[in-house]
């Protein structure tokens, strides 16, 4: 794999290592795409092509920075099945306005919910093209087998508007809820989306080596003191047996 350094940035592989463990457990399992809403610099493309090379890939990421990098990414490396969208998802189609935190263009914090970061005052502030999920659903071809989304702070309005395809695919859902204490009415309406949809959420649990350690079942949100314990999965009734059999059993 080649990870191409452009202007001092590099898609990493050695962050979220719990997710290359997820996708090379539970994707062989599972018939469909990948869907990576948030895709910033390619860190969940790397660890999907690590695990299943063949597996179909989709990527939305309004930041334009951003974007070049992915592409440039897939090229190096004359990936097939990769489509990237350079567009957010909302519950609207509008422009919207990107917020960053730090002076970098390619922030990974950057977020659309200026409430996300009410102690931090945004550095810059960029315009994006964000799309209703339904406007593009036409462009998804297959079944989406997992859900990936990491948009600081608007997980509730993507997983609202793609309603109807989470509904027909019953997709794995793996999402990020920031450990902002503003946030917390905000993330347990999330869950309790995902909930009214038939699914049960799990956080994700894992060692000090960043690696997937378990499963903890939630019925509802639980502040995260850590961003080591912000990161869930969401699992349609259908596919709870398979992944309790796959998960690694928490040790307490």
């Amino acid at each position: 794999m080649r990870l191409p350094v452009l202007g001092g940035l590099k898609a990493g592989i050695r962050g979220e290592l719990f997710l290359l463990d997820i996708f090379a457990a539970l994707l062989p399992e599972l018939d469909g795409s990948v869907v990576d809403v948030g895709a910033n610099l390619g860190q969940t493309l790397v660890k999907v092509k690590l695990a299943d090379p063949k597996r179909r890939y989709y990527g939305f990421e309004p930041n334009p920075a951003c974007f070049d990098y992915l592409e440039k990414l897939v090229s190096a490396n004359r990936w097939s099945g990769v489509t990237l969208f350079p567009v957010g998802l909302s519950d609207r189609t509008a422009i919207a306005r990107l917020h960053a935190f730090s002076r970098r263009a390619t922030d990974p914090k950057g977020s659309l919910k200026p409430e996300a970061r009410p102690d931090i005052d945004p550095v810059y502030t960029k315009h994006v093209v964000v799309f209703d999920y339904a406007a593009v659903d036409a462009l998804i071809d297959d079944p989406i087998a997992l859900l990936k989304i990491d948009v600081e702070g608007s997980e509730y309005e993507i997983i609202a508007s793609m309603q109807a395809r989470i509904s027909r695919d019953r997709p794995l859902v793996v999402f990020e809820l920031m450990t902002v204490p503003a946030m917390e009415a905000r993330h347990q309406q999330t869950i309790e989306l995902l909930g009214s949809y038939g699914y049960r959420v799990y956080r994700i649990d894992r060692d000090s080596g960043r690696h997937w350690r378990g499963l903890t079942p939630l019925s509802s949100y639980v502040y995260a003191a850590v961003p080591a314990q912000s990161d869930y999965l969401a699992v349609p009734e259908k596919r709870l047996a398979m992944v309790e059999r796959l998960a690694p059993q928490s040790s307490s």
